[in-house]
């Protein structure tokens, strides 16, 4: 096989899965021969080292693109390298982890200012259009973001789709007692769980509200929110979450565990003992890192009917926003056995799914992308 040189993006942040994807991607190079990595992050003297790396393909992760402050600079770096693009063969590759529809940016930003929303539609407008224009090649992690980048564009084949990587399973048990002491829940509990950054549009408050009724059918059932409050987005959603379980009375009901690290021995008991995991999002264009985490421990997952789903058909699925319909499949979801024959064929399906989109499969893909777009330019 033909050598490629990468300098790979990998962000240095802590609580942040675009950096732990990354890292986790990459690690599978370790099996590639011929491939030669040359890590950087988006500081000042790793960019300027990188004008004397001898690769073939600078790939950015997307996040720096996105966001102010980091993101003006990411398009300074990336116009800078293009422009050595001119004079050299190296090229440019983003992988966009996220790509915000700017016709619903009204709803997908509601909890910030009509000035904010404003500033980040316009802001995001002009980043996509750079990227575009001054990138080779644009790795989308999700299907819809792809057409959403396309409708920018003439420029429709430099942009492509590549699902989102997932992560196999560490290859250990964690005993039970490890949650039973930290959370004093019991041995018939079934637990629920959603994780990650607790953004509004992300629809935890749907799955409390919902509690109350799944209890009354579900006895044993209680809820775990394991994460976080990020730092942008998403201020004083926790609390709100926390302040509706005590308005419902089911706070005793309900663990919020704060942010736990990925190979923190608590979650991973979590993710090994939850009865179902719960996915109520609002309508959104990005890839789940979450997702990725679980979806090879073989428990039922519970979905919104959105687009961003749409690759999970085979996953149970209630209508978004809808708290009687989620009421109602979570119910479904726990009374089903796992020994019955929908169950079974439920993580049948994952299963299958996973060995097409294992970490292994996207990476090898990510590869011969980068060998297309190193070989073709070149022939």
């Amino acid at each position: 096989m033909k050598e490629i040189k990468i300098a790979n993006h990998l962000p240095n942040r802590q609580k942040c899965g675009i950096a732990s994807y990354s890292q986790k991607l990459y690690t599978e190079a370790e099996d590639y021969t011929n491939v030669k990595l040359f890590p950087f992050d988006t500081k000042f003297s790793d960019l300027v080292s990188l004008l004397f790396k001898p690769v073939d393909i600078v790939h950015f992760q997307h996040e720096f693109g996105i966001w102010p402050v980091m993101g003006l600079g990411f398009i300074f770096y990336l116009k800078k390298f293009r422009l050595i693009n001119l004079f050299t063969k190296k090229k440019i590759v983003v992988t966009m982890h996220t790509v915000w529809d700017l016709n619903k940016i009204e709803t997908n930003f509601s909890h910030y200012s009509y000035f904010l929303r404003w500033i980040i539609k316009f802001y995001l407008w002009i980043s996509y259009l750079v990227i575009i224009n001054l990138s080779h090649e644009i790795i989308c992690l999700n299907n819809d973001c792809v057409s959403l980048l396309q409708n920018l564009t003439s420029k429709r084949d430099k942009i492509e789709y590549l699902p989102h990587g997932l992560l196999k399973v560490e290859d250990k048990q964690i005993p039970l007692e490890v949650l039973i002491r930290r959370y004093g829940i019991n041995s018939n509990d079934k637990l629920i769980t959603m994780f990650g950054f607790a953004y509004p549009n992300k629809g935890f408050d749907l799955v409390i509200k919902a509690l109350p009724e799944v209890i009354k059918k579900i006895p044993q059932a209680k809820l775990i929110i394991a994460g976080s409050e990020p730092k942008d987005g998403g201020q004083g959603y926790m609390q709100k979450l926390i302040d509706l379980a005590e308005q419902l009375k089911i706070q005793d009901r309900i663990i919020f565990t704060g942010f736990l690290e990925d190979e923190d021995l608590v979650l991973q008991g979590i993710f090994q003992h939850s009865s179902c995991f719960v996915y109520p999002y609002y309508k959104r264009s990005s890839a789940s890192g979450s997702i990725s985490k679980i979806f090879a421990m073989n428990k039922p997952i519970l979905v919104s009917d959105i687009a961003f789903f749409k690759e999970y058909d085979f996953l149970p699925k209630f209508k978004e926003g809808n708290v009687s319909d989620l009421t109602l499949q979570l119910v479904k979801l726990l009374f089903v056995s796992s020994g019955e024959p929908s169950y079974q064929k439920n993580i049948l399906e994952m299963q299958n799914y996973y060995n097409q989109h294992s970490m292994t499969k996207v990476f090898n893909k990510q590869y011969n992308i980068f060998l297309k777009l190193i070989y073709d330019s070149n022939s």
